[in-house]
Order: structure tokens, then C-alpha cells, then sequence
């Protein structure tokens, strides 16, 4: 049952620097250790006359899809906007990215399935140091390693975001 999960499913980012940051995902993509994609914040390619704090949550025609194709997105979630986080990750593979980092602004992150579509989702310590990593470097690089299952994962039980209500 889904309430029963004890077991997190870590989907950790390394950044151009060498530096890993530890994210939650569920994603079967085949992108590898080895494979790195330009990186970009989302509030710095947002679509012309769009507010960029649209962008920086990536609401649906926020974003200049000629800047995000081919890269991973930072996205901030917007507790506001209340956008699921498979629309953003469906407005993202739509756009011709490469793969998205939710930076989570909630305490809790509960990773969700993207499908092949790489996804990792940090919370706010992790996000600013990537945010930081791409202020300050010239061509910033990520990859986001496939999903690793950790179990025994301590409190447990703990309800797994597809969990329905009742029997």
C-alpha cells in the first residue's frame, strides 16, 4: 500500500563545478553520469513581455522556448500560482528542455513520476547554492542522475503522493 512506503527515491544533481546536490525524482530517463546540459534559471529566459516571476515559476507561456530548448530549467515552485508539478514538467518537455530542477519552497518534497523526462526537486538550501553556481559561472552545466531508490527511509510510514483516498 502506499501508505506503507518507507523508502525515498533520490534523483541528485551534479553541477559543472563537481559539486552534488541530493534532490528527490522518480525518472527513467537514459541520461547518464557522463551526459551534461547547459543550465538555466527560468526567471532569466523568460518570453518577452512576460512577467518574469511568471517565469521563475514556469507558468505555461512564461518561457522563450528558443532559450530553453536543449537545456534543464530551474524552476521555482509557486505556492501562488498552485501549478502541479507534472504541468510544469509537461510545459518543460514541451518547450524541447533537457530536464528540470524544482527548487521547493514547501518543508515537505515528495518526489512524483516524470516518466523518462529527467526531474530532480530540492528544497530551498539546495536551490540557492544552484542558483548561486549560475550567477557566478559563465557556462553552467548539470546533470541529473537517474533515480536511486533508498530504502528503510526513517519516519516511515509515509504517504506516497499517489496514494488515493480510500479502499
Amino acid at each position: 500500500a502506499a501508505s506503507n512506503i518507507d523508502r525515498n527515491f533520490q534523483s541528485s544533481v551534479i553541477l559543472g563545478s563537481g559539486k552534488v546536490l541530493r534532490g528527490a525524482g522518480i525518472h527513467f530517463s537514459n541520461a547518464t553520469r557522463s551526459k551534461a546540459y547547459p543550465l538555466v534559471y527560468a526567471r532569466n529566459v523568460a518570453a518577452a513581455s512576460k512577467p518574469v516571476e511568471d517565469a521563475r515559476a514556469c507558468l505555461s507561456g512564461s518561457l522563450d522556448r528558443k532559450k530553453v530548448a536543449g537545456k534543464v530549467v530551474v524552476c521555482v515552485m509557486s505556492s501562488t500560482a498552485g501549478i502541479p508539478k507534472r504541468i510544469i514538467k509537461l510545459i518543460l518537455e514541451d518547450a524541447g528542455s533537457k530536464g528540470l530542477i524544482l527548487i521547493n519552497q514547501k518543508e515537505k518534497i515528495i518526489a512524483f513520476d516524470s516518466g523518462d523526462f529527467p526531474v530532480s526537486e530540492v528544497d530551498m538550501t539546495d536551490g540557492y547554492k544552484i542558483l548561486k553556481y549560475i550567477l557566478h559561472t559563465k557556462n553552467p552545466t548539470v546533470t541529473i542522475v537517474p533515480t536511486v531508490e533508498i530504502k528503510r527511509t526513517k519516519p516511515a510510514p509515509v504517504v506516497a503522493i499517489f496514494s488515493s483516498r480510500g479502499p
